[in-house]
């Protein structure tokens, strides 16, 4: 599957920076991130992003918006990171009880349940989309271009989410 492309700023700025992380194993790259001056302290400063051990300065002819992230993982790894990252949702409980999720998709129903589908907004209608395809076939049935376009429309809701955080400067 080929790489996925997302924003994972809401910067106008080009990137100064890029961080790479490889796999704890085969030492493969599995996403690299580029990032301004100023979100290259923020962002890099966690473990999830590498750490600023690894942030390494672009060449001049290496031209990226801030915030441009370069996915090369399983797709279902980063659905997974969606959830961890910006897309949370409650554990499901039935008649008192914690239940497993039965798969991303039922995850991402909750997620959408839990606040996101309301009102309407940019994030919602993206959020909707995924939700249509992942609900489209059983996990693990799902086809190398509907996990791309699940891909796909989690990056531009999260865009949308970022967009709508800095327009409300709470981030």
């Amino acid at each position: 599957m080929p790489s996925n492309l997302r924003r994972v700023t809401h910067c106008a700025e080009s990137a100064t920076h890029s961080t790479v992380r490889y796999g704890r194993r085969a030492r493969r790259v599995e996403w690299v991130i580029y990032t301004c001056e100023w979100h290259s302290a923020g962002l890099t400063s966690s473990w999830s992003f590498g750490g600023r051990h690894n942030l390494r300065p672009l060449d001049d002819g290496d031209r990226q918006r801030c915030g441009t992230m370069l996915d090369h993982r399983p797709p279902l790894k980063i659905i997974a990171d969606h959830f961890r990252f910006w897309l949370p949702c409650g554990t499901p409980v039935v008649d008192g009880h914690v239940v497993p999720w039965r798969g991303w998709a039922h995850r991402l129903r909750a997620a959408c349940e839990d606040g996101y589908l309301h009102g309407g907004s940019e994030v919602a209608d993206h959020l909707d989309l995924a939700l249509a395809v992942a609900e489209s076939a059983p996990d693990g049935d799902h086809t190398p271009e509907q996990l791309a376009a699940v891909l796909d429309a989690l990056a531009a809701a999260e865009y949308c989410h970022l967009r709508d955080l800095a327009r409300s400067s709470q981030w």
